[in-house]
């Protein structure tokens, strides 16, 4: 193989890591130029098999909560995120909190997001005032975060299947999906003993919760806003 064509296919290697960006932009223009080069120079399937098989490299990251025992609102907010961005989360019956699997890139950006969220609703939940509370107002507290993570799930998953149509309607990226969810499968069953988690579901609809699902519905889904403003 000539420099140029190794050149080209590395040019071609890169396009396809970046259809996992989470940058939804960037991601459908890499598939589309992905497409484009194939067309063009005549990149035939065992090649593009070669290609893609650098970027199937399923890992794990950790995300040390500080229990084995998570709290239910934070088991639906870890299962919002993980199903956003494309990761396996697994409670670890050893380490106090989740195994993540999945590619570098999702794991890194999952596990971000994972504590930008977390922080602004507890925030949010210690600044709220619940007037005419009788309860230990740490119970209210709950409540409040149990809405407040269900309803960012609730987001989260509508976001993910509105792409998900969209990109099937454009034919773009939906291969990589199912590479990556094949791969995440495979390598859990390989390399990490599972546990089954407890039921997230729980029966609330009070004043704090209905609080907390209005701060889930608006919490600005951007990673690099300052929660301390």
């Amino acid at each position: 193989m000539n420099e140029a064509r190794e050149k080209l296919l590395d040019k071609v290697s890169k396009l396809i890591a970046m259809q996992a960006s989470p940058n939804k932009e960037e991601a459908e223009t890499a598939a589309i130029m992905v497409k484009k080069l194939v067309t063009k120079y005549n990149i035939d399937t065992d090649q593009l098999k070669e290609i893609k098989s650098k970027h199937i490299s399923v890992n794990q990251t950790f995300i040390n909560i500080g229990t084995t025992r998570p709290r239910k609102w934070v088991k639906i907010l870890m299962k919002g995120i993980a199903y956003y961005y494309d990761v396996k989360p697994i409670l670890s019956s050893e380490k106090q909190g989740y195994i993540i699997v999945g590619f570098d890139v999702d794991m890194i950006i999952c596990k971000e997001m994972f504590w930008y969220i977390y922080k602004a609703f507890y925030k949010k939940a210690q600044e709220a005032i619940f007037e005419g509370t009788t309860r230990d107002k740490r119970c209210y507290r709950e409540d409040f975060l149990y809405g407040a993570a269900y309803a960012i799930d609730e987001r989260l998953i509508k976001l993910k299947d509105d792409e998900l149509v969209k990109k099937a309607e454009k034919n773009t990226g939906t291969e990589l999906m199912v590479v990556k969810k094949n791969e995440i499968s495979t390598y859990v069953e390989k390399n990490i003993e599972t546990v089954k988690g407890a039921s997230t579901q729980k029966n609330v609809l009070n004043i704090p919760f209905m609080m907390g699902t209005i701060v889930g519905k608006n919490l600005p889904l951007n990673k690099q806003v300052n929660v301390d403003e």
